[in-house]
């Protein structure tokens, strides 16, 4: 995208954190219209539980990731009542499962592991198991050596082209 300010003339394009994030944002969308219909085959509450948990959960997940450079991400629905999340890292794969209850809270389980090491297990809240992994990650020096991973962006980056 082309603007001008003041006389000047700069070429913008969303940062590679935006482009992250919308790549997440629709691989997770593509993966919740394929599997989603699963819930409506075991009752019409799952398929409303499921959909209110995709539709609070969803963002929060994609934007607490990006921050960590993820290489890919998938979502399935199974048939009987869970959401799985597989986000895959360089040599880490992080596991998000939720098993929608009816009747109370939902069960949240989180696994990482680190090549075939499992670092971290356990059931915790959503909000709580994020931070969990992105502080582990932030401890990670393999993270530590792109410089940007854990660094506020802007959503644009501009260059001057000309006055």
């Amino acid at each position: 995208m082309r603007y001008h300010f003041k006389n000047n003339s700069y070429i913008c394009e969303p940062s590679k954190d935006e482009y992250q994030k919308d790549f997440l944002k629709r691989a997770t969308q593509l993966c919740w219209d394929r599997y989603s219909p699963r819930l409506k085959k075991i009752s019409p509450k799952y398929d409303e539980v499921g959909n209110s948990f995709y539709s609070l959960s969803n963002d929060l997940i994609v934007a607490s990731i990006s921050k960590l450079n993820p290489s890919n991400i998938s979502l399935s629905v199974t048939e009987d009542g869970s959401l799985h999340y597989t986000i895959k890292f360089d040599d880490s794969t992080l596991f998000i499962e939720t098993f929608l209850n009816l009747d109370q809270e939902n069960f949240i389980y989180f696994e990482l592991y680190e090549k075939d090491d499992k670092v971290i297990s356990n059931e915790i809240s959503l909000g709580d198991g994020l931070l969990q992994i992105t502080q582990y990650f932030s401890q990670q020096e393999s993270r530590a050596k792109f410089g940007t991973t854990f660094k506020k962006k802007n959503s644009l980056e501009c260059d001057f082209v000309s006055k």
